[in-house]
């Protein structure tokens, strides 16, 4: 004879309660992963293989946040308005992707021009050229 424990109804306090308990943990994450991340980084790289790294960064994630920025209110809106939110936001999702690999695209073909601008010639070169594989053996 097995019982099943009682499954608790799950109310609108409870799921927002939870929901910011698990946000609340992922963001405690943010700090030390990005410690980490940046210690190991600019050992890896040096200092001024992790400042072109840190300039390269800085630059696509401006530009991603502009694109987040552009569409949130949109979005949020679209959703709010519809009676089901599924289709608008597989649209939603898509349009950013689509949005996002044309930036992608953008900043790949003006790491040239930026590179002079900023007189840093391997900006354009980690960015245009793959990575080497690692030597066998």
């Amino acid at each position: 004879m097995t019982t099943e424990p009682l499954a608790v109804p799950a109310t609108p306090t409870r799921r927002v309660l939870a929901g910011g308990v698990r946000v609340f943990l992922a963001e405690s994450l943010l700090i030390p992963t990005g410690l980490l991340t940046a210690a190991y980084l600019a050992r890896r790289l040096g200092p001024d293989g992790y400042g072109i790294f840190m300039v390269a960064a800085a630059l696509v994630a401006w530009v991603e946040w502009s694109l987040a920025a552009v569409f949130s209110r949109a979005s949020v809106r679209f959703v709010a308005e519809s009676v089901d939110w599924r289709p608008i936001g597989s649209t939603i999702v898509s349009v950013h992707l689509a949005m996002s690999a044309a930036a992608a695209a953008l900043l790949g073909s003006l790491a040239q021009p930026v590179a002079s601008l900023l007189a840093t010639p391997a900006l354009a070169t980690s960015a245009s050229a793959p990575s080497p594989p690692p030597p066998a053996g």
